[in-house]
């Protein structure tokens, strides 16, 4: 049966999952095959219909979210630029009024290296977390486990 079947193989253990924990990964479909579908629409007439407006339906609510999702992180990026300018602004300023007012060059120098370089540290992360974030995935249609139940369709 196309639910109860697990994936013990090898190749799946100890990989990340899309959700980014390990362990097993299980197949993921908007939709049962066309068996199953077939199965719904005999016990019930037009639950396969039915099951489709649904998975339309939840695709349309996904899309909105996810360009919300990516409005939402653009203003984030945009906030934390700002916010970098003001914090290098703010060093600055510091590094200038220990230098001019206090007379300690010392002291200048330590909050200019501490504070540039702790923002430096910052980018570098980011850029690393991005890098992560925007990595090529393969689509699902080269993903062996979505191959494995085009098989086990054709095999029922």
């Amino acid at each position: 049966m196309y639910y109860k079947k697990e994936y013990n193989n090898n190749e799946y253990r100890g990989k990340r999952s899309f959700d980014g924990k390990f362990g097993r990964r299980k197949p993921h479909a908007i939709l049962p095959p066309p068996s199953i579908l077939r199965a719904y629409d005999e016990i019930s007439e037009g639950a396969a219909d039915r099951l489709i407006e649904m998975a339309e339906y939840e695709q349309s609510h996904r899309h909105e979210w996810e360009n919300e999702a990516l409005v939402a992180y653009g203003k984030s990026h945009r906030l934390g630029q700002v916010c970098g300018v003001f914090v290098a602004m703010g060093v600055l300023a510091a590094s200038l009024y220990a230098s001019e007012i206090l007379k300690d060059n010392m002291l200048a120098m330590a909050i200019a290296v501490s504070g540039f370089v702790s923002m430096m540290v910052s980018t570098i992360f980011a850029a690393k977390n991005k890098r992560y974030e925007m990595r090529v995935r393969r689509p699902y249609s080269e993903r062996k486990w979505h191959n494995n139940e085009e098989e086990e369709t054709k095999e029922e």
